[in-house]
């Protein structure tokens, strides 16, 4: 016979099934009953709780309520490490000059530069007293010739056909009649 589970019965499910066949088809709807529909039985006891389901959605957030006093400091946390050193800043201005500092010592002599280049030649001295006349040298053979061009004094010289020299005699030799020599003779 159909009857409702008892609370706490182990396999509620089943007899709760059995019991709603009897008036239930397999889909959930009543029977069709010939005669007339009796009055419905008392509620049976509630069953055991079910598991308990997922949970729902959050809800809507509250109003926020009022601030609350405000807590005590906390302890001073360690210090950290010394950031990088910064860039370094412009340079600032140059200051006003400091007074003179007291002279040093003399340094030690350089060495001596090399010597210039010579100057020029200064002008020839007065001529100096003139000399003791040398002995006559013997005398040169007469010649004639034409003196041309400038003659210019050689030195002592000792003719081979000059007769009759003495020392000191000017001899001039025209060999060359554009270059005369004038020779002083010396015997």
């Amino acid at each position: 016979m159909a009857r409702l589970p008892s609370d706490g019965e182990e396999d509620w499910g089943s007899v709760l099934n059995t019991y709603l066949l009897v008036g239930h088809n397999n889909d959930g709807s009543l029977k069709q009953s010939a005669g007339a529909q009796g009055p419905a039985g008392p509620t049976g006891p509630a069953g055991p709780q079910g598991p308990e389901g997922p949970e729902g959605p959050q809800g809507p957030q509250g109003d926020p309520g009022a601030a609350g006093a405000d807590g005590a400091d906390g302890a001073a946390g360690a210090t950290g490490p010394a950031g990088p050193a910064g860039p370094a800043g412009p340079e600032g201005p140059a200051g006003p000059e400091g007074p003179a500092g007291p002279a040093g010592a003399d340094g030690a002599d350089g060495a001596a530069g090399a010597t210039g280049p010579a100057g020029p030649t200064g002008p020839a001295g007065p001529t100096g007293p003139e000399g003791p006349a040398g002995p006559q040298g013997p005398p040169g053979d007469g010649g004639t010739g034409t003196l041309r061009g400038v003659a210019t004094f050689v030195g002592v010289g000792v003719p081979s056909n000059v007769p009759d020299s003495e020392d000191g005699d000017l001899y001039i030799d025209i060999a060359d009649p554009g270059n005369p020599k004038f020779y002083v003779l010396e015997v």
